[in-house]
């Protein structure tokens, strides 16, 4: 098992460390500069991971970054020159500053959240420089001795110890961030960043879960700034400058997001190509760096590490358990104001196995319904009950957990991953898995198991390593039923689950549909009056948020009102 790790995550990160020790003797008068790229590869993976895996929009990890290097550089002067002890010290500030932070900017989205990055950046610059008593204010804070590391090896002038030093934390560092991103919580954030709403679905805190990839990532960015601090002996206020964030990000960009690697190759091109066009143009450098990102931008929206993967598809390749309970779901008076005033009220109640349809025409409250079922939206008045307890307050992700799930009316699938990472990141997070740092996430036999029994029933086994979203709608529709189920639900909201399917494809729906386990209870949501009354056993009418009858459909199929109204009086039963 070890041998076959390191040839999958050991083997590259070696040949990482083997081209540090070549360029160590073949550059021996540039160690400074090489020094800066390398702690400049670990400031931009902390991004990476942060932007690449969980979508999280920051300008302002300089923040962590800057606080990591002040700490590091105080514990130096005042407490201990112990330069492993500093890291960790540095790793901690930054972690707690992104944990703290991170608790009130991830609240916010968009623009507001990149504006909230950035002025937490500026709020530290501020502290730091009015502080000037402990750290330097403009000065800097300067007078960092380092004790020689391990006791051995002494920081010297030339530079070599604070190179190799800087190498061997980058490399430790790869490891760590490519097993964290093969880990349950990898995929999770992979997850995240392509659909929080069906992550939120799936039972995943994802406020939580941000928060602590945005407090990890704060954490790799303090060990950057602890590394500046200790190897040049001097933190100055520009490590909370927003260009240092900014900067950062155009490597991350130009070496491609999302991969680690992306990461690496955009820092050392960034800077050397900045250090060539600087010494050779002071002052239109910056032109350069401008035409190489828009050539990259506009024609390896990747990075440079998709340029494969680009003319891969030029040249036609192709991308690669809680027991079911007899417990009773109720609805009771559930109500949703709106502004103009209309109030829905619901009162069903779904046994275990039962199969009950609402139906009603646009505007009558059904997806209000499913979503005040579901927790996606929380009710003014009424109870969701399960099992006699009421869920009316419960979160989303707390429901799942209880047993309620639903489909989509639009499907809400993770079309940037595989068929098999989708019922994955299910089955982990039912399983609570979710947050595991460590264990390649694609080796747990019992999930794997799992994944494979609900890619057979649904007959999607030979689809399961395509990306979801190059698969025709109608299989995306089973892949999401296939989803659902691997969160073991115990009642079932189905928001018309074969609205857009083409003709051709919805007996496949309706046969999958009428082969969902019989203990599961289903709410089934939808127009189709022929799926309606071939699977449901209960019918209820909804018109503006209101029952307006219910009964067998048989009972439906014969109320006057019902037919004047919605069906129409030429409808068969």
């Amino acid at each position: 098992m070890f041998e076959a790790w390191l040839g999958r995550m050991g083997a590259p990160v070696a040949l990482l460390g083997v081209v540090g020790l070549i360029a160590f003797f073949a550059f021996p008068y540039d160690l400074g500069f090489l020094t800066r790229i390398l702690i400049m590869m670990i400031f931009v993976l902390s991004i990476d991971l942060v932007l690449g895996y969980g979508g999280i929009a920051t300008l302002g990890q300089a923040a962590m970054y800057g606080t990591g290097a002040y700490a590091a550089g105080l514990f130096a002067v005042h407490i201990s020159a112990n330069p492993l002890l500093g890291l960790v010290i540095g790793a901690g500030a930054g972690a707690g500053v992104a944990f703290l932070s991170g608790l009130i900017v991830l609240r916010a989205h968009g623009l507001g959240l990149l504006m909230l990055t950035i002025a937490v950046a500026q709020i530290l610059h501020e502290i730091a420089n009015k502080a000037r008593g402990l750290t330097g204010g403009a000065d800097g804070l300067s007078g960092i001795r380092m004790a020689p590391l391990l006791g051995r090896w002494h920081f010297d002038f030339i530079g070599q110890t604070g190179y190799l030093y800087a190498l061997a934390v980058l490399v430790l560092v790869m490891v760590f961030l490519r097993a964290l991103c093969a880990a349950p919580l990898g995929l999770t954030a992979r997850g995240i960043h392509e659909n929080p709403v069906r992550m939120a679905a799936i039972g995943a805190p994802v406020y939580g879960r941000r928060v602590l990839i945005f407090t990890i990532a704060g954490g790799l960015a303090g060990v950057a700034g602890a590394l500046s601090a200790q190897v040049t002996a001097l933190v100055s206020l520009q490590v909370f400058s927003f260009s240092l964030s900014a900067e950062a990000v155009v490597m991350l960009i130009l070496g491609g997001t999302g991969r680690l690697w992306g990461a690496v190759f955009g820092t050392a091109i960034f800077m050397m190509i900045h250090h060539l066009a600087a010494t050779a143009d002071p002052y239109n450098w910056l032109f350069v760096i401008g035409i190489l990102l828009l050539s990259v931008v506009y024609f390896i929206p990747g990075g440079l590490m998709g340029v494969r993967q680009r003319l891969r598809l030029l040249f036609g390749g192709r991308a690669n358990a809680r027991g079911a309970g007899r417990g009773l779901a109720t609805a009771r008076a559930l109500q949703k104001l709106w502004r103009v005033g209309c109030r829905a009220k619901f009162e069903p109640r779904s046994s275990a196995g039962s199969r009950v349809a609402v139906i009603g025409p646009n505007g009558a409250g059904k997806s209000t319904l499913a979503q005040l079922i579901t927790g996606s939206l929380v009710p003014d008045g009424g109870r969701v009950m399960l099992d006699g307890a009421d869920l009316a307050k419960v979160s989303q992700a707390a429901r799942v957990k209880r047993g309620i799930a639903k489909t989509f009316q639009i499907t809400t699938l993770f079309a940037g991953l595989s068929l098999r990472e989708n019922l994955r990141l299910a089955v982990q997070e039912q399983r609570g898995q979710g947050a595991r740092w460590f264990g390649r996430a694609d080796r747990c036999p019992e999930v794997e198991e799992i994944i494979d029994a609900h890619l057979v029933r649904f007959g999607l086994l030979g689809l399961a390593d395509q990306l979801v979203g190059h698969l025709a709608y109608g299989q995306q529709r089973l892949v999401e039923l296939a989803l659902t189920l691997c969160l073991q639900p115990r009642v079932l909201v189905l928001d018309e689950p074969a609205a857009g399917v083409p003709m051709a494809e919805i007996p496949v729906i309706v046969a999958a549909l009428e082969n969902l386990p019989k203990e599961l209870a289903v709410l089934l949501i939808d127009h189709d009056m022929d799926l309606v009354f071939r699977l449901a056993q209960h019918i209820v009418v909804m018109v503006a948020g209101t029952i307006l009858a219910q009964g067998t459909p048989a009972d439906i199929a014969a109320n006057p009102t019902v037919r004047r109204l919605y069906l129409g009086e030429a409808f068969d039963a």
